[in-house]
């Protein structure tokens, strides 16, 4: 697959038209207004107004066999909120607390507690950045318009987390919501045409919230794959919504001055710009912390610990990455080198699970059972892999 500099060139010119489809037949959608009320909950030894420390109701279910203090908080009538999400003043040495949440929906129902999964900072350390608005916390929670909500942290051993919030996202509407599903297109199986691929104005980027400004990596050596650990039963007409809700708690509550991930795929096979900086570039994500440079971070719109991955979303991750893996000539089925953070050094597949370089389950025990097929389906696409190691 070796070009010449000419025909990279001539490449990235063709493959940039398909990179704006118009993904609407109506006008270009608007940026969408979100919001978020960022409830203060204090510490087990601080506790905010309002908040209580109390023996943890929710020990069992975040794996305590004791009952260490556990800080909880619930508001009841609030401002209609499709996300939550728990943050807290960065600390490496706080790295073992639980977190559960429910939440009651506009009808007044209450739901089933969820344990939610803490996320180690997905942007590079603070320190070595200077971005002191980095923070803390969980993953993000879709759970549909509710206006009420519990939440309950608790410690299973170290330092308990300082300053601790709990955020409720708002994602906003538009008409331009209600889309079609795009299919993949049968040229997007060949490796020199890109996916059908909706852009940040598709889903309504507000780009005032967007803090960063891009940074770009050398060159592009390896596909990142996630989960979002969103809701699974999501419709066609929320998926915007939930790339909103998910960009404004990543750039605003998490600190990171924009969604993490550069791409995401959802369960009915479309794919959407994630970052900001040209998905035909190598823009710097924030989605796995030490392995930021150079990597690209696709994320799937779901929790595959829980459920099974869906045909078309795995289909539209293998284009994505064939795609992008042609611009750059990866080989899928090779290994490569990085420098974690800049000190040791780390060797992985080009095609690899968040969980391999971090202290997390993402992308899901489903999702990572699926790298092995993505591997494969990515060398087919790619009409003459370039096989080297890096």
């Amino acid at each position: 697959m070796h070009r010449s500099i000419t025909g990279v060139i001539a490449f990235l010119a063709f493959s940039s038209t398909f990179l704006v489809p118009p993904a609407h037949a109506a006008p270009p959608p608007r940026p969408v207004q979100t919001s978020t009320e960022s409830i203060p909950m204090g510490s087990v030894v601080g506790p905010a107004v309002g908040a209580l420390v109390r023996s943890g109701t929710g020990t069992q279910a975040v794996g305590i066999p004791q009952a260490p203090p556990t800080l909880s908080v619930m508001r009841t009538g609030t401002p209609e909120f499709s996300l939550v999400g728990v943050t807290w003043a960065d600390d490496p040495t706080v790295t073992d607390t639980g977190v559960r949440v429910r939440v009651q929906s506009a009808a007044g129902a209450w739901g089933e507690w969820t344990e939610v999964e803490t996320h180690e900072s997905g942007a590079e350390d603070a320190t070595a950045t200077g971005r002191t608005s980095i923070r803390g916390g969980t993953e993000p929670v879709w759970t549909g318009p509710s206006t009420g909500v519990e939440a309950e942290v608790v410690t299973r051993s170290g330092a308990h987390p300082l300053d601790v919030h709990l955020d409720l996202v708002a994602a906003g509407t538009s008409p331009a919501d209600t889309t079609l599903v795009s299919p993949i297109p049968d040229g997007a199986r060949a490796a020199a045409a890109a996916p059908v691929i909706h852009t940040r104005q598709d889903w309504g980027a507000d780009e005032s919230l967007r803090t960063w400004k891009p940074e770009y990596a050398p060159t592009i050596k390896a596909a990142t794959l996630h989960h979002t650990v969103s809701a699974n039963d999501y419709t066609a007409d929320q998926v915007p919504a939930m790339i909103r809700a998910i960009y404004r708690y990543h750039a605003v509550s998490r600190g990171w001055g924009d969604i993490g991930y550069n791409a995401l795929v959802d369960r009915f096979g479309q794919v959407w710009e994630g970052r900001y900086g040209g998905l035909e570039s190598t823009v710097i994500g924030a989605h796995a912390r030490g392995f930021n440079v150079g990597t690209v971070g696709v994320a799937m719109l779901g929790n595959y610990e829980t459920v099974d991955t869906t045909a078309p979303m795995i289909e539209a991750a293998e284009a994505f990455i064939a795609w992008k893996f042609a611009l750059f000539h990866v080989d899928p089925t090779a290994t490569t080198q990085f420098s974690s953070g800049g000190k040791s050094k780390v060797k992985v597949p080009t095609i690899f699970g968040h969980r391999d370089v971090g202290s997390t389950l993402c992308p899901g025990r489903f999702g990572y059972a699926r790298l092995s097929e993505i591997r494969s389906a990515v060398d087919q696409r790619l009409a003459s892999p370039v096989k080297h190691s890096r």
